[in-house]
């Protein structure tokens, strides 16, 4: 991200590739597959795309070029763009502005302090990706019951041990190591022959006496991510994995012996 306020042409691909390097850097950091959905790093880990951080830098550069005095270079440089019609940051600034709605005269700009300028271009970043996480959310299966999330960290990233919290990333965002999961959608629980599914593992071992109900998994999803104290997480969370190893043993013994 080093000097990305002076990239004035950068393309929409080389975009895509930069925010591809970050999503799958946060997945690794995470240690879930690389096709998790690319909404859910955003809305679960509340990281700004990269698109909207170089538009950030851009818009705070943009305060500094208009409150440094004529005589400096950085000002001279970006004067003579505009007096010869080069593409320079005052217009990738504008666009940006124009792009977020934002209503604002150079005047009213210079007059704010650097930290005045930098929490309105966040809270107006903040909302456009809060209506991207809702859009997108909308448009991917894994993901439609969070559609009311925001992008923010969520807290049992911090409350929890790193193994608890990547377990109920994975439940909250069906990715846990079920077939349903992985491109096979309509296969069938190996325990009771019902549609399998992240929910549906709750209500099957609920049913035989297990801790893990529709309730737990109710509190898991819910907005802003679960409540349980620490000891509760990481038990719900241990048994899950545990459950989830047996089924995969019993599906390969069934694939193998039928």
């Amino acid at each position: 991200m080093y000097n990305s306020e002076t990239w004035i042409r950068i393309k929409n691909s080389d975009i895509k590739k930069l925010e591809s390097a970050q999503y799958n850097f946060y997945k690794r950091l995470i240690g879930v597959p690389t096709g998790t959905p690319n909404i859910a790093i955003i809305m679960e880990l509340g990281i700004l795309p990269m698109e909207y951080k170089i538009q950030k830098r851009k818009l705070m550069e943009y305060q500094r070029l208009m409150k440094i005095k004529e005589e400096r270079l950085t000002k001279k440089a970006t004067m003579r763009a505009m007096e010869m019609g080069s593409r320079n940051l005052v217009d990738d600034t504008r666009t940006i502005m124009e792009t977020h709605n934002m209503v604002y005269s150079d005047e009213d700009i210079v007059n704010m302090t650097k930290n005045q300028w930098k929490k309105l271009i966040e809270r107006n970043l903040a909302d456009v990706v809060n209506k991207e996480i809702t859009n997108r959310c909308a448009e991917k299966k894994k993901v439609q019951h969070l559609i009311q999330e925001n992008g923010n960290l969520k807290k049992y990233f911090t409350q929890y041990t790193w193994e608890t919290a990547r377990t109920l990333f994975e439940l909250r965002t069906n990715m846990v190591k079920l077939d349903c999961n992985f491109g096979h959608r309509e296969s069938k629980c190996c325990i009771c022959g019902d549609k399998e599914s992240t929910e549906h593992i709750f209500e099957c071992v609920g049913s035989r006496g297990s801790q893990l109900t529709q309730q737990t998994y109710l509190r898991i999803i819910q907005p802003g991510g679960p409540d349980f104290n620490t000891d509760k997480a990481e038990e719900v969370t241990k048994e899950i994995r545990t459950i989830i190893k047996e089924r995969k043993q019993i599906q390969d013994i069934l694939n193998k012996y039928g």
